[in-house]
């Protein structure tokens, strides 16, 4: 090996255990100039350092450095400075560093797998400083997954969020400094540790991580998810978030409240298997909400056809479901469950659902132990546990699936039990 090829990797040296393949040398911009090679350049400025169209691992300066990554699934640290960055197609991951950076994601690299079609995007880090992250997102498809992603994980603060400003106007994201976001359209959004303020209502869908910390998080009319946490662990608890989702279907996930949620208009799902006080708000159209039973859960389904699965696995003692107080009882539990059609009763010893005069459906196939189901009037459908459960349809056409025990059907008008 010759000292032009040894210099040229020397800035693969620190992140070399993480590459996935052999990379390509990459090349000092004054070594192509050598060579006879024109410099590429990155937004009209001359590169400094120049990568190639493998994978590469790119290690700026103190200084201002001048980064084209080109082509592969590259790294760049730029370093100290005020830099500039142009990633290049495919999906890179851009760190900043201190300094007042010019982040440029550029192109996407589409791809297909079992799951079908997808992008693989950038991942952009800005650092301490007022730094320019360009998103770049390039490849027009409607793959159903987020591919470029801005994180402020690594911030030594608290952020606060604006993106998807009327017209084109750069999004603003303060925090270790004054950072302008452009090109935001599908994307991830990593808060910090610390309790963020995330406004992200951007044209298209998002996926909000909140993290760790009291965050605030609000998203816009696409079908966008929400985690309040980074890491998923059941029955945790937290610090409260509060999240607000606008139109469209929207996803959010809270395993370590207590968090209050308020879902806006469209076919919505809310997740929570917190420990902690959870209140959620369904808001308009029809929603699912899937959540564990415990003290302080309050949930309202709002307006629609909404569904809610009720998981009270642990929970010791008959709990008692009445659908006209909106309540949920069971010894010392007392939680508030109101505005639902449609009731699926998971674990327990023992549940006892009593309904209301309009249409109920209630699912039982998943309990533990015996239900008794007291639906009213209303056209009513009944799905029994596979132990030996009474089931009432009351007044209405009322429709039984028993569970496999010995049932007892009262007032049921389509199909029989056992």
């Amino acid at each position: 090996m010759d000292m032009t090829t040894s210099r040229s990797r020397r800035t693969t040296g620190l992140l070399a255990p993480l590459l996935l393949a052999v990379l390509a040398p990459v090349v000092p911009a004054a070594d192509a100039a050598q060579a006879g090679a024109v410099p590429p350049t990155c937004h009209g400025e001359r590169a400094t350092l120049v990568g190639t169209d493998g994978r590469d691992v790119l290690v700026g300066t103190p200084r201002h450095d001048v980064i084209v990554a080109r082509r592969g699934d590259d790294v760049v640290r730029a370093g100290g400075g005020d830099d500039l960055v142009c990633a290049g197609p495919g999906a890179d991951v851009l760190w900043g560093g201190p300094g007042n950076d010019r982040l440029h994601g550029e192109g996407d690299r589409a791809f297909e797998d079992q799951g079908g079609p997808g992008i693989a995007g950038d991942t952009l880090r800005g650092g301490p400083g007022d730094d320019l992250l360009d998103v770049g997102f390039h490849v027009a498809a409607d793959t159903g997954n987020f591919p470029n992603t801005l994180a402020w994980d690594q911030s030594a603060g608290p952020v606060r969020m604006r993106l998807g400003a009327p017209g084109d106007a750069p999004g603003v994201v303060i925090g270790e400094g004054r950072d302008r976001v452009v090109g935001a359209r599908r994307l991830t959004v990593v808060g910090s540790r610390f309790g963020d303020v995330l406004d992200v209502r951007v044209p298209g869908d998002v996926k909000v991580v909140a993290g760790a910390g009291a965050d605030r998080v609000r998203t816009g009319a696409g079908d966008d998810e929400v985690l309040t946490e980074r890491q998923v662990v059941d029955h945790a608890v937290g610090d409260r978030d509060l999240v607000f989702t606008g139109a469209g279907d929207d996803q959010v996930s809270s395993f370590s409240g207590p968090d209050e949620i308020s879902l806006g208009h469209g076919t919505d799902l809310a997740l929570t298997a917190s420990d902690a006080p959870v209140i959620i708000d369904g808001g308009a159209g029809g929603d699912q909400i899937n959540a564990t039973v415990h003290d302080d859960l309050i949930i309202d389904g709002g307006t629609g056809n909404n569904s809610v699965v009720l998981d009270a696995t642990g929970v010791e003692g008959e709990l008692v479901l009445t659908r006209r107080q909106g309540t949920l009882a069971t010894g010392t539990i007392l939680a508030r469950v109101r505005r639902f059609t449609s009731y699926d009763l998971i674990g327990g010893s023992a549940w006892t659902y009593s309904g209301a005069d309009l249409p109920d459906r209630v699912v039982a196939l998943s309990s533990g132990g015996p239900v008794q189901v007291f639906t009213l009037g209303g056209d009513d459908e009944l799905w029994g546990s596979p132990f030996d459960d009474q089931l009432d349809g009351g007044p209405g056409t009322d429709e039984v699936h028993p569970g496999g025990g010995a049932d007892t059907c009262v007032s049921v008008e389509v199909g029989t039990c056992p």
